[in-house]
Formats: C-alpha cells, sequence, structure tokens
C-alpha cells in the first residue's frame, strides 16, 4: 500500500503491487515460500533483532463476539532461541484507537508470554508487540463474525445516481478520443505494447495495451489491471501475458515512462499540485487531492470515469472475447478492481486483492482504523468545517459502496495483520458485495505484502 509497514518487518519479495502488475506468475524460490508462510503463521521476521512468533488458542481466529481470544507470543533472538532478557509491551486493541488493554513483559522471566481479550461487536481484535522506544515489532489480530461487518457510515442515498450521472455526462459532454502509439522496441514474443489514453473530464487516462500481434488468432481474453498507490506503472513493465490482451491503466495524470527518473518527477509534480490544494497531511496528496473542494475536484473523479471508458472502448475491438473479461489488482488496485467491477458491466470475473479505499470514514466506528488513505487519521488541520466538506466528499469515492454494485464472480483477499488496508475495511466491502459466486481468502496472520492468496487458484479463476 503506502508501503509502511511494520517497522523492521521483512517484506514478502512477492509484494501485492507486483502481483497486480505483472502478467505472468513466475514460480516462488523455497525461501520466498518461506517467508509467506512465516507470515501467514504470525511469524515476523526482524532482521537483526530476532522473530516474534503469535499464535491463537484457535487456529482459524475466528470468534464469536464477547469470546475470549487468547494470544500467546514468543520472542526469539536472532540465533532462534528464544530471547531471556529484554522488555517488550503489549497491546490489546480493536484495530484502531480503542486500547482494551496493555502489558509490560520482562522477557527474562516470562517468554513465552499470555494475552487475553474479547470484543463486544463485530470486528477485529488485535495484539501488538511494541519493543523500545515503542518500535512496533508486529502485530496479530482475531476476527469476531466478521461476516457482520459493515461500513462505519451508510451508503449515500444517492449514490448510483451521482455516478451513472457522471458517466453519462462524460459521455455526452467529452469525446473518447482514443489515443493509440504503437512501440515497437518494447514488444515482444509475439505480444505488441502501444500507449493508449483517453479523454476525461479535464484531461486525460492513460496506460498501456498489451496485444497479441496476430488478431486473426482471437479472439483472446482480457486481463485488466490498475496498480497499487504510488507512482504506478512503468512502459517497461507492462509485459502483457501470451495470448491474452492486458490493459494497464495508471491512476495518474501523465503518460506512463520508459524510466523511473521521469516518472519519479511527474509523480512529484502532482503530489505539489495537490499538497497546494488539499494543504498538509501525513499521507500521499493524490489520493486525497481536491476532496477538501468538491466530488468533481477530486483527482480519483475524472480517473475512475476515464478508466471506466477505456474498458468500454477495449471491449468493442473485434479480437476480444467478451466472455473471458477479467480485473485483476491489489491494494489501490483492489479498491479501483471494486470502483470498476461495480461501474462496468463488461467484466465477467474479478481478483480484489487486499483492497484500499474502502470503509473511508471506519474511525466513525468505534475509532476503528480506517481503509487507506486514513484520510482523517492522517490529516493536520482540525478546521471543523474543513473536515466535513472532506467527509461528505469522501463517501463518494468508498469502494465499499461500489462493492454493492457487484454480481460477477469476485474473489478477494485479506491480511489480518494489513497495517494499510485494515481487515475489517476489507471485510465491510466484501459483504456488500452482491454476487453469489464469491470467496474471501484469509491471510491470518498476513501482513500487506503477504500474498493472502493461493495464486494457482486465483489464476485458474480469472482463467475459467
Amino acid at each position: 500500500m503506502n508501503n509502511r509497514q511494520s517497522v523492521g518487518i521483512l517484506l514478502s519479495i512477492f509484494s501485492v503491487a507486483a502481483f497486480s502488475a505483472v502478467g505472468a506468475v513466475s514460480a516462488s524460490s523455497p525461501g520466498e515460500i518461506a517467508v509467506e508462510e512465516a507470515h501467514t503463521k504470525g511469524i515476523s521476521v526482524i532482521p537483526g533483532k530476532g522473530n516474534v512468533d503469535i499464535s491463537l488458542d484457535r487456529p482459524d481466529a475466528l470468534y464469536k463476539c464477547g469470546e475470549e481470544a487468547v494470544f500467546t507470543i514468543t520472542v526469539m533472538d536472532t540465533n532462534g532461541v528464544k530471547a531471556t532478557s529484554g522488555k517488550v509491551l503489549c497491546r490489546i486493541d480493536n484495530y484502531g484507537a480503542h486500547v482494551f488493554s496493555e502489558r509490560k513483559v520482562d522477557l527474562a522471566s516470562e517468554n513465552p508470554f499470555v494475552v487475553k481479550g474479547t470484543l463486544p461487536y463485530p470486528g477485529f481484535l488485535r495484539a501488538t508487540v511494541l519493543g523500545e522506544r515503542g518500535r512496533q515489532l508486529r502485530q496479530y489480530s482475531a476476527a469476531y463474525e466478521p461476516e457482520k461487518i459493515r461500513t462505519a457510515v451508510p451508503r449515500p442515498d444517492d449514490f448510483d445516481a451521482f455516478w451513472d450521472a457522471a458517466v453519462a455526462r462524460l459521455e455526452k459532454e467529452v469525446p473518447l478520443d482514443p489515443r493509440v502509439e504503437r512501440l515497437p522496441s518494447l514488444s515482444h514474443d509475439g505480444l505488441e505494447i502501444s500507449s493508449v489514453s483517453f479523454a476525461t473530464f479535464g484531461g486525460r487516462v492513460y496506460g498501456a495495451l498489451v496485444a497479441p500481434s496476430d488478431p486473426s488468432g482471437g479472439p483472446y481474453p482480457v486481463v485488466v489491471h490498475c496498480p497499487g498507490a504510488g507512482t504506478g506503472f512503468m512502459l517497461k513493465r507492462c509485459r502483457g501475458e501470451k495470448g491474452k490482451i492486458c490493459l494497464y491503466m495508471s491512476v495518474h495524470g501523465f503518460p506512463l515512462q520508459d524510466t523511473d527518473a521521469k516518472t519519479e518527477e511527474l509523480y512529484r509534480r502532482q503530489e505539489e499540485k495537490y499538497r497546494a490544494i488539499h494543504g498538509p497531511a501525513r499521507a500521499r496528496a493524490y489520493p486525497v487531492g481536491g476532496l477538501t473542494v468538491s466530488r468533481e475536484a477530486a483527482h480519483y473523479f475524472p480517473v475512475v470515469l476515464g478508466i471506466n471508458r477505456a474498458v468500454d472502448w477495449l471491449a468493442r475491438r473485434p479480437d476480444v472475447d467478451r466472455k473471458r473479461f477479467v480485473y485483476r489488482g491489489a491494494s489501490q488496485g483492489g479498491g479501483f478492481g471494486l470502483y470498476l467491477c461495480g461501474l462496468n458491466k463488461n467484466f465477467t470475473r474479478g481478483f480484489i486483492g487486499v483492497p484500499a479505499l474502502t470503509d473511508l470514514l471506519g474511525h466513525r466506528a468505534d475509532g476503528r482504523q480506517s481503509g487507506w488513505p486514513r484520510i482523517f487519521e492522517y490529516e493536520t488541520q482540525k478546521d471543523a468545517g474543513r473536515l466535513a466538506r472532506i467527509e461528505d466528499n469522501a463517501r463518494y469515492f468508498d469502494a465499499a459502496y461500489f462493492a454493492a454494485r457487484i454480481s460477477i464472480p469476485v474473489r478477494v483477499s485479506v491480511g489480518y495483520a494489513d497495517e494499510s488496508c485494515a481487515p475489517h475495511a476489507v471485510f465491510a466491502a466484501y459483504n456488500a458485495i452482491r454476487s453469489r459466486d464469491k470467496r474471501i481468502y484469509r491471510g491470518i496472520g498476513g501482513v500487506h505484502s503477504s500474498q493472502n492468496a493461493p495464486r494457482g487458484e486465483i489464476e485458474k479463476f480469472l482463467s475459467e
């Protein structure tokens, strides 16, 4: 997500951003598998400091409201044996601001140690282990009736009307003006790469199209991708998949570039633009850019609409198999999957990995963590009028509300120790999906960068 993980946690090589961006999935090495298994089992690898191993008295981490959850925690030295000195603090909270208990533990006298707690309402009970100077070593959580979790704030009554009217108005007022530029130098293995762009309100949306060179071999299945948060896709990394048409759409107002330096400079300018509009905050500027002004001024407004019409354009190609037209993305790309699968009727299936942009006002429910970009937790200005405008406008960009429009088969993943996209925020969106064919993969102990879902099973699902 925003790449802010637990301090010191060794991130898996297969990040969610990489999973959403690449086409073909490569095999894992034994070392990579070991790291993923460690995440899933709740073992945090702390380079130079040792390991923190957390487990629950129930392997499925599933509880009824009011039942007691028992966390067993072991802190290891770097040589793989239990630590015999040092002190840690263990905090139990509601995956947010409501702290139920804190306990200081002297590892010389107690290691492993046990902490207990309960949650009286649907959500996640989190145990966080803190080391010296409050440095977070590990967190782990128990799920309390997650199937009952809903967004903290109800869906606006005019939500559908707002977005349906916006789609219609864009088609009426702004010609699509598709621009496709072939890039022979990047084409490979029978795949042709092109940069693409489409008009939207106030500008254009940009992406890359990777398609088989021989259109007569179609129709070809389609995979649409949007990136995780940050600078987004680069042309040279949009490799595509053999025998498929892949559309990689950026969420930024500048074309995909061929170097990191160019991409980062354009991204920096965009951040400066939105920082000037939104003002200081402790997070990226573009996800909240314009929310202080209006719904239509929000950065995501023309982007969502522009990508939606790009998908429509792609679906009209004669070499496209409209019966196999899928979405795959994670983190911010997962949130956009909810946006697009809820807004666009061309998709037949979707994989929504650890989605961001859900339950944006989650703090309103007992202070639980809001979904990324955690607008209010990172907000530094406390003017009541300003906050009210942001809150009112942000409701129309909550991906959980788009989820209520989804009826196609979907698969969703969640990490129970995800600091960026809190598990309750993910479940709030998942529970809103209307599809009868839906499934959520539960990364018990999984952080934002963990796989949290079986690759082979997801690839099979998307290819059916």
